[in-house]
């Protein structure tokens, strides 16, 4: 067969395996390079210079673990097309698939006899399949890259491999552990590289250390530093997460890569997989026999690898070094992170397999046969999201990455961080599944559930999900390449922050156990107007202590809406829902014994309510009462959670930001207690430091528990308005321990500049 015919073939292959998906929705870490690209079309020289809200924290991008060069790749449809395409940008992408498939052949032309047979596989690989159906993502240009500096460098043509080398170390940091690598070719040989050949495979490291240094003189930040404050968290070289990360690269391997031929000698690997079957947790029967098959198949695959050194040594010791590289450099044992040894294993397979037609074209079914189904599960997981619903409003708050983020945040939400202050009314919409947390945030702790939606996709395939452990992305959600699941993939929840929030009446919104309760002076009736839109009122009946208390609510006109009396041994908690079609205004009422508090606990209206702009940035309270929730925008760190409607803990170093008054504030009062044996739990006597705006401002030492109000007048002059940062230290605390995570440095209940308003 002709080359050109070859290349033909070859090329079709490859198209009819990625057009079923040219429309598949962006999903993943997509988002990430999208926001990466956009920033390229306003600030080219720098496009990582720019803050972005990940899992509730602002971070800064130029730590992103991906270098640049995909970004710039991103943004060649969107200026060609003007907008983000799904099939514009699929189609683009499409060139870099090809190119994967073309530098394989280029590759295996040098290694095998049958080179065509070794692309067709390579492009069929279930790995390659699924992580180059691609928008956005760097996976399919940095393996074609990669490829194609690899097959350069065999045939000696060095100057176009350092090239390929640096655009791929340009687009993917893993590339950087290639050229060591293929120095082997000179090592096994027992010759000498030439001059040309080390400036090859030092070419990409001398591009990443200039884009480096660029960036040092342009923004005054060294993105490596940045990415390595990140990778030096303790929590990510941890063994048992380093060690289930290597776990899931071995089933990758034996899964995902090519399906190599089980042989007598190496069915050892049952062992070790009926063992690690037997010790996991929460895994059902089926799955732990899946898992013990899978790393069956691993182990069979290594030990292939090991075997096949002896026969091609470059293109084994490739595989077998990259698979060490992995396995300590990466944590979340994602599949994608073994692209780069796909190819050396498919031609060492090809090799063996030359003359034995069947099993390669039983290896080509099977991978065309998996990759498809695997794709296609990729493609449901990213089209549900497209799907959701926002919920009403101008805006809402986001709780979620990857797809979900995209598309909420492309319909008019914004990012839920720990500082999101919403607007009373807001919705905030959540994915289980889509990395939602609790961030401690007021817009949280205000937060009403009204409904949930499930998400349920075309296929039982599973490559994340809620319930089936794969493990396809990251080994925190599974040791499996895939499962399978028949529950609904991800449940989505609508939730909305009381639009009562800042409603002035005789009531105090706080918490207990948690939970938002707004708690009235006794016998007080509080008036609450009802929006045009709003249809139906939720709410909880709340009681904690011993005794009776009556709940009312009235219409204005005095009409009886909802009355119930209940007797309270311990705490209530009873959720309602009234009609309010026609109202415009609500009475509450909660009468209650002396030594009992009653109150309202997540009071919301529902349900087509329009929330507002975002409110204005800044403090808002010059005097701050902890028990209310309303002031939780303005503690920025080292605070817990309100404790009895009352109070909060606060850790050794505590920070809040106040307004300072227009007037000259007269007197700083900070009110704070310590618990009967916090002193001698604590070592010694607690002396609290007070700074203003990093100033020292006051200082009292406390030799006994019990309540104690540190008092001073503010000099003149001391404080710049428009507010001041105000940090509280301790010289010693309560540390964690293991029925207490939290460090305990004292109780406090208010504090802030008095004579002013506060919450």
């Amino acid at each position: 067969m002709s080359l050109r015919r070859q290349l033909v073939i070859l090329a079709l292959f490859t198209l009819l395996l990625h057009i079923p998906f040219l429309k598949q929705p962006v999903q993943g870490d997509e988002v990430n390079y999208l926001d990466i690209a956009a920033n390229v079309l306003k600030q080219p020289l720098t496009p990582l210079n720019f803050n972005y809200v990940f899992q509730g924290r602002m971070v800064d991008a130029s730590g992103h673990p991906h270098p640049p060069l995909n970004a710039y790749l991103v943004a060649v449809p969107w200026l060609l097309i003007g907008r983000i395409s799904l099939l514009g940008f699929h189609a683009f992408y499409l060139l870099f698939a090809l190119g994967i498939s073309f530098a394989a052949y280029a590759l295996a032309s040098r290694f095998t006899t049958q080179p065509l047979w070794a692309a067709l596989l390579v492009a069929a690989s279930p790995l390659v399949q699924v992580n180059t159906n691609t928008l956005a993502s760097p996976e399919a240009p940095g393996l074609a890259f990669l490829l194609a500096g690899a097959a350069a460098f065999f045939f000696r043509r060095f100057v176009l491999c350092g090239i390929a080398l640096a655009l791929a170390a340009l687009t993917a940091l893993q590339a950087l552990a290639l050229p060591p690598i293929l120095l082997l070719a000179y090592v096994w040989k027992r010759e000498r590289p030439p001059k040309a050949a080390w400036l090859a495979l030092a070419a990409p490291y001398v591009a990443l250390a200039a884009w480096q240094g660029m960036q040092w003189a342009l923004t005054g930040r060294l993105p490596a530093a940045l990415l390595l404050g990140h990778m030096s968290d303790p929590a990510l070289s941890r063994a048992a997460l380093k060690g289930a990360s290597a776990l899931a690269l071995l089933q990758h391997l034996g899964a995902l890569v090519i399906f190599v031929p089980l042989a007598v000698r190496r069915l050892w690997g049952i062992v070790p997989g009926l063992a690690a079957a037997a010790l996991v947790h929460d895994y059902p029967w089926w799955e732990r026999a899946l898992l013990a098959v899978f790393i069956a198949l691993g182990g069979n695959a290594l030990v292939w690898l090991w075997q096949s050194r002896k026969r091609e040594p470059v293109l084994a010791s490739w595989c077998l070094l990259y698979l060490a590289f992995a396995c300590v450099a990466f944590f979340a044992g994602a599949s994608r992170y073994l692209l780069p040894l796909v190819a050396p294993m498919v031609m060492l397979f090809v090799q063996q397999f030359a003359q034995r037609r069947r099993w390669m074209k039983l290896a080509l079914a099977w991978s065309v046969f998996l990759g498809l189904n695997i794709s296609f599960a990729a493609f449901e997981f990213s089209r549900v999201y497209a799907e959701v619903e926002p919920p009403p409003g101008k805006t809402y708050l986001v709780n979620g990455e990857w797809g979900f983020r995209f598309y909420m945040l492309a319909r008019g939400g914004r990012m839920l961080e720990r500082r999101s202050v919403p607007q009373p009314g807001e919705w905030i919409v959540s994915s289980e599944l889509s990395l939602a947390g609790n961030y401690d945030s007021l817009a949280e702790e205000t937060a009403v559930p009204i409904r949930t939606t499930d998400l349920t996709v075309r296929t039982p395939l599973r490559l994340i999900d809620r319930f089936a452990h794969s493990g396809f992305s990251t080994a925190s959600a599974g040791l499996l390449p895939f499962s399978f699941s028949w529950a609904p993939l991800d449940r989505i929840h609508y939730a909305r922050t009381s639009p009562f929030l800042n409603e002035p009446g005789e009531w105090i919104p706080t918490q207990f156990s948690g939970r938002l309760v707004f708690l009235p002076r006794p016998k007080a009736a509080v008036r609450l107007p009802i929006g045009a839109g709003e249809s139906s009122l939720h709410f909880a009946l709340f009681g904690r202590g011993k005794g009776q208390a009556t709940f009312r609510i009235a219409a204005a006109s005095g009409r009886i809406l909802f009355e119930k009396t209940a007797e309270i041994d311990g705490e209530l908690w009873e959720t309602h829902s009234i009609p309010l079609e026609g109202i415009r205004e609500v009475v509450l009422t909660a009468d209650s014994e002396p030594d009992l508090k009653a109150g309202w606990g997540e009071l919301t209206a529902c349900c087509e309510g329009d929330a507002e702009e975002p409110p204005p940035e800044g403090p808002t309270w010059s005097f701050l009462r902890l028990g209310d929730i309303r002031s939780r925008p303005q503690l920025v760190s080292g605070w817990h959670a309100i404790e009895d409607g009352g109070w909060r803990w606060m850790a050794q170093e505590a920070t809040a930001v106040l307004r300072v008054p227009a007037d000259p504030p007269a007197t700083f009062e900070l009110q704070l207690y310590f618990p009967p044996d916090h002193i001698k739990r604590a070592g010694g006597p607690v002396t609290v430091s007070v700074w203003m705006d990093g100033k020292p401002f006051a200082e009292e030492t406390y030799n006994q528990p019990g309540g104690y109000r540190l008092v001073k007048p503010v000099p003149d002059g001391f404080l710049t308005p428009p507010e001041s940062r105000v940090e509280i230290r301790l010289n010693r605390a309560i540390p964690p321990t293991g029925a207490d995570r939290r460090e305990l440095g004292a109780v406090v209940q208010e504090f802030g500049f008095t004579g002013h308003g506060g919450p």
